[in-house]
């Protein structure tokens, strides 16, 4: 009877520690989440290579961000680049096609307040997409001879996209640095409404994806 008593006795014991830890656990969540939700966010940005000279800039993602431009504008001028290449993947969910994209933003670049020369390269590739659009950067580099190029993507998507440019190239005796820029979702605010919940957890399903294949 002693015996029961006691395993009882334990049991509750057990219950009640491992109650106690986990709203321990919780409760330092709660505290430190905004610290814990920005380190997640921040994790996918590259960190930031800048170049005092490069033979050309590599923009992709959204093209027509009015601080990706601005960035570009920056860079172009700092760096001595000779073109901006605006790199893009079809997307067969949108109603327009490349041409009609690519006309609409050359309409809206006095609203952008661009200066810098610029070439659209659409890269129509099979999935893995980045890994496989890299490739055919790749190539027309090689065409041009461009030796140093530096990277302005989405933050979110920077430290893969960096990370696979990079594999690539070094072979080939490319360097590649790499600029960062946002839109609405940064690190600091990515948990606050569904798209930049979706945009990073996507982005994490790719970068652990690409690592597993060992694309970067």
């Amino acid at each position: 009877m002693n015996f029961f008593l006691k395993e009882v006795t334990h049991k509750k014991f057990t219950f009640r520690f491992k109650l106690a830890v986990l709203l321990f656990v919780v409760l330092i969540f709660w505290i430190f989440r905004i610290y814990i939700f920005e380190g997640i966010g921040y994790f996918l940005v590259a960190q930031a290579y800048p170049s005092k000279s490069v033979d050309v800039i590599l923009l992709e993602e959204e093209f027509n961000n009015k601080q990706a431009i601005s960035e570009c504008n920056s860079l172009f001028r700092e760096t001595g680049a000779k073109e901006v290449w605006i790199v893009r993947l079809p997307d067969s969910t949108q109603l327009f096609t490349e041409h009609q994209i690519e006309r609409s933003f050359k309409e809206r670049l006095d609203t952008l307040y661009y200066n810098f020369p610029f070439k659209f390269f659409v890269y129509n590739t099979e999935h893995p997409y980045t890994f496989n659009k890299s490739i055919a950067v790749l190539d027309s580099l090689k065409v041009k001879g461009y030796k140093k190029v530096l990277l302005v993507t989405e933050g979110f998507h920077s430290k893969r996209s960096f990370k696979v440019y990079k594999k690539l190239f070094a072979p080939a005796g490319i360097d590649v640095y790499c600029n960062t820029y946002f839109t609405e979702s940064t690190p600091e605010n990515w948990w606050k409404d569904s798209n930049g919940f979706r945009r990073v957890v996507s982005e994490y399903l790719k970068y652990f994806y690409y690592l597993v294949k060992g694309y970067i």
